[in-house]
């Protein structure tokens, strides 16, 4: 996984564009502030079922990258299972990269 997908994690958390937690993730999902939901890959199989559908219902992209430490060490946290993105340029961002380290 690219670091660089961490590190705009980091700047986005940093200037109040990046939510950790489950409960601002579903309420930035449910008034359409959320860009790009980012879950760890480590959540559990409830937690990815449940933002996968919430994501889709709302048309918002999500990624399942990282695990809970790497999330919420950049994030500024301990740990991270599920973080929202609600600026466009840090979400462009994050999918440029996730989408470099696909086509590789």
């Amino acid at each position: 996984m690219s670091e660089n997908i961490f590190r705009i994690i980091g700047l986005a958390s940093r200037a109040g564009k990046a939510e950790v937690g489950e409960a601002k993730a579903q309420d930035r999902i449910k008034y359409k502030k959320a860009k790009l939901i980012i879950i760890s890959s480590d959540a559990s199989d409830n937690t990815k079922k449940k933002f996968k559908a919430l994501c889709q219902g709302a048309g918002v992209e999500y990624l399942e990258i990282g695990n809970r430490e790497i999330l919420g060490r950049f994030a500024g946290r301990e740990s991270a299972v599920v973080l929202s993105i609600s600026d466009e340029n840090f979400a462009n961002g994050i999918k440029q990269y996730a989408t470099d380290i696909e086509n590789i």
